[in-house]
């Protein structure tokens, strides 16, 4: 390997880490990619694998951004599969990271057994 490609790699990777901190700090949550598991950034409420780079799903955020925003209201784009008979239908749910915060907010300190959606959780989602 050159020492160009070395040095994109270690860079790619850098941003990477740099993104995982940035998303546990949002969640409340704590980094754990670092210890080579599937999820990069955990809490007791949530598992989350990071991804950043050039393959950003513009497709999936401009359906996302094309929906009406609506005060009390998440905007959300569900995504399926057509398996045929027979065959589980795979689904995801997108959300804007930024709103999810900004519906549920973070966890405080006390917080333990908070979980977003919890109706007797110690705290009630914002």
């Amino acid at each position: 390997m050159t020492d160009e490609r070395s040095a994109r790699g270690r860079k790619a990777r850098a941003r990477g880490n740099a993104y995982e901190r940035s998303v546990a700090e949002r969640l409340g949550a704590r980094r754990v990619g670092q210890y080579g598991g599937k999820a990069d950034v955990e809490a007791e409420w949530i598992a989350v694998q990071c991804k950043t780079g050039k393959s950003y799903p513009e497709r999936l955020d401009g359906w996302l951004r094309s929906i009406p925003f609506r005060a009390g209201q998440l905007r959300a784009v569900v995504v399926s599969d057509s398996p045929g008979p027979g065959h589980r239908r795979r689904e995801l749910i997108v959300l804007d990271l930024g709103d999810f915060i900004d519906w549920y907010g973070q966890p405080q300190e006390g917080d333990e057994e908070w979980a977003p959606w919890v109706g007797d959780s110690k705290r009630e989602p914002r």
